[in-house]
């Protein structure tokens, strides 16, 4: 975390393809009807869960999900009508989709998740985010442009439709006379990670979370020692009280007092940015653990969302106090609209990747190619991991239902995996984890880096700072960065980070970190 202006190359190095725009907008009723609008496309998994409109979709079905401006679990006024999505630079590439849902966690209110069968009539699933104008066709119902046969029975009503942009294809939707609080969908990619392990199969509710917690020691010889939850979570920290470092602008505070740092509903830890519109310094939270680590702990992370906004600096890591000869591991790292997380060690001198490391890589690929040198002294990047699933960092991995990052601390090295929600382990779920079953993003070996010597009494940290080397900075205004897409000086209009962070407060409405729980174990 302690960072210089060699986050430029590391932006640069971590861009993909996918170029997509975010634009502000203002609030509006739910009513309302757009022209046209210009905005994002995710695509979302049904996974047999009522939508906003009150039906059940399919992966078949061309259906969009469209942001709660315009459709709300009490406002239906938009549902069942007819949308057309087009690519932006591509506008003979068109589809017609039937309004069947809200995207609570979509963003900007020019974006839209659509079903998969609908993202893949315009490109291929791997696109991840497309950029897309889209308007209603004429203001009219979904069924003046489709074929509708209606059968009614006394629990719930069939629609079968066969839309016109995919005339093979038969989708049908079922109205249900029950209602629920929300649906969930699956965004963008889930995580490449496979295991030897048997898979989840279903994904955890937003309550219940996706780490068991089972006291049996496990065939890898883990057992659970600290379950963090609530507001046991909340008291194993404590608060940096300071101006940010890394010439951020966040100001953090006490999270309790400020009210900042809250439960949900669910018993979910958030952790919040100030909102207030125009600030000196933003306040923000840094919690630092009362304990400290040395080898010997495995680490299992459940986050349910990540902060995601122009500005936005968020991590969950470890240091100790004499950076970096004490050395730092980044779990969980990504700034503004990045959708690929980065992890990475920093030590002092005599830590490096090994050669079979570097070969072993599956799942992610060194920030700058070549830079295995470990040294904070020498290179800041070095050592750093793009991971390859667009669905790790950001507003991806919130519309995911966030997922499990975990990380094996020991004498023989240091390991960091990761799975979105509904592919996490089975003998996670259970509260028995085996890490020696599932597959590493990374593994840094003791030959070429041993704990031991260069990561001591460490801390672990979680803490969102604003702006600064990393968020603001040269890659404020740097295209294609971790997935993003359009840089943030294009997204905001404004061509300084700091300016718009401490000017802009309702851009950080609903962005903060939710913790289901930290799960610590030891052998």
């Amino acid at each position: 975390m302690r960072l210089s202006l060699q986050f430029t190359l590391l932006a640069l190095a971590s861009s993909v393809f996918a170029s997509h725009g975010f634009k502000r907008h203002t609030r509006r009723s739910s009513r309302l009807q757009a022209r046209s609008e210009t905005g994002i496309a995710y695509y979302g998994f049904q996974n047999s869960t009522m939508t906003a409109c009150g039906v059940y979709s399919k992966d078949t079905d061309y259906i969009v999900g469209l942001s709660t401006d315009y459709v709300t679990w009490e406002s239906k006024d938009n549902c069942f009508k007819t949308v057309t999505v087009s690519l932006r630079d591509d506008p003979s590439k068109s589809i017609d989709v039937t309004v069947t849902d809200a995207c609570k966690d979509c963003g900007d209110s020019a974006n839209v998740y659509l079903s998969v069968a609908a993202f893949g009539a315009l490109s291929e699933l791997t696109s991840g985010v497309l950029n897309v104008t889209w308007s209603f066709a004429d203001d009219s119902a979904s069924t003046t442009s489709q074929a509708v046969a209606i059968t009614s029975t006394e629990a719930a009503t069939t629609i079968e439709t066969t839309s016109e942009a995919a005339p093979t294809t038969e989708a049908t939707t079922t109205f249900a006379s029950t209602t629920e609080d929300q649906n969930t969908f699956v965004a963008p990619t889930t995580s490449t990670s496979s295991s030897s392990a048997a898979a989840s199969t279903s994904a955890s509710s937003s309550s219940g979370g996706n780490v068991g917690t089972s006291y049996t020691t496990s065939s890898d010889g883990w057992t659970l020692k600290t379950p963090l939850k609530g507001q046991d979570l909340i008291d194993y920290f404590h608060y940096d009280v300071a101006p940010a470092d890394n010439d951020g602008v966040a100001n953090y505070v006490d999270g309790t007092s400020s009210g900042l740092v809250y439960l949900d509903g669910d018993e979910n830890v958030i952790i919040a940015i100030d909102t207030a519109e125009t600030v000196a310094l933003r306040n923000s939270v840094r919690m630092v653990s009362n304990t400290t680590f040395n080898p010997g702990y495995l680490f299992l992370f459940d986050i349910k969302e990540i902060p995601a906004a122009c500005g936005t600096w968020p991590a969950v890591w470890f240091t100790g106090s004499n950076w970096p000869e004490d050395g730092e591991i980044d779990v969980v790292e990504g700034v503004n609209y990045y959708t690929k997380n980065i992890v990475s060690i920093h030590s002092g001198d005599g830590c490096t990747m090994s050669a079979s490391t570097l070969s072993s890589l599956v799942q992610a690929s060194l920030i700058i190619q070549g830079d295995s040198n470990c040294n904070a002294h020498v290179s800041t990047t070095g050592c750093g991991l793009s991971l390859d699933s667009t669905s790790s960092f950001g507003l991806p991995f919130n519309q995911a239902d966030g997922g499990v990052y975990a990380l094996q601390f020991t004498e023989s090295g240091i390991s960091m995996y990761f799975w979105n929600t509904g592919s996490v382990p089975d003998d996670i779920v259970s509260g028995s984890p085996n890490p020696s079953t599932w597959d590493a993003v990374v593994q840094y070996s003791a030959d070429s880096c041993d704990p031991n010597s260069h990561f001591k009494d460490l801390m672990m940290i979680i803490n969102t700072n604003l702006g600064g080397t990393f968020a603001g900075a040269d890659i404020w205004s740097t295209e294609n960065a971790g997935g993003q897409g359009s840089s943030c000086a294009e997204i905001t209009g404004n061509s300084n980070a700091a300016n718009y962070i401490l000017n802009t407060g309702s851009a950080y409405t609903d962005v903060h970190f939710s913790f289901r729980g930290i799960y610590i174990y030891t052998q």
